[in-house]
């Protein structure tokens, strides 16, 4: 089977190929009684602004995967705002920007603090304790009245 490699280019390879929809296969696991493991909570995400940093990124994403931390970099070519973005939504405990500019200056990335918080909650409304997983829940929306920590 020859296809086209490029809609640019007259260049054809030999391959061969499955396709299958994603959709169907969750639904196929559904019906079997699979299950589906909670994802692993992201100890790093690695942003990075340009081409360069983003190679590094990737090469120190799969350094520290090798070393047993879950840890996740972009490979969309989002801006950097977009990256802390998403970092925040899967939950990131520590999050670094890798730029060029660092990179050709010789400086490394080294986290120095995680972010600390203190959560204060009226007495009237009943909640003597919160799970970190509550306070994220609460901080990205998923948690928006306090009847729904009962």
């Amino acid at each position: 089977m020859s296809a086209k490699y490029s809609s640019y280019s007259n260049t054809t390879v030999e391959g061969i190929g499955f396709a299958m929809g994603l959709e169907r296969l969750l639904m196929v696991m559904e019906q079997q009684g699979c299950d589906f493991p909670e994802p692993q909570q992201c100890d790093l995400y690695i942003a990075s602004m340009g081409e360069a940093a983003t190679e590094e990124a990737f090469r120190l994403t799969t350094q520290l995967r090798r070393e047993g931390y879950a840890v996740q970099c972009d490979l969309m070519g989002r801006s950097v705002k977009a990256q802390m973005k998403y970092a925040n939504k899967i939950g990131a405990l520590y999050s670094v920007v890798l730029g060029d500019s660092e990179l050709e200056a010789g400086l490394t990335p080294t986290v120095i603090a995680q972010d600390g918080i203190a959560i204060i909650v009226n007495n009237d409304s009943g909640i003597t304790e919160l799970t970190s997983e509550q306070v994220k829940d609460i901080y990205t929306g998923n948690i928006t009245t306090w009847e729904e920590l009962q």
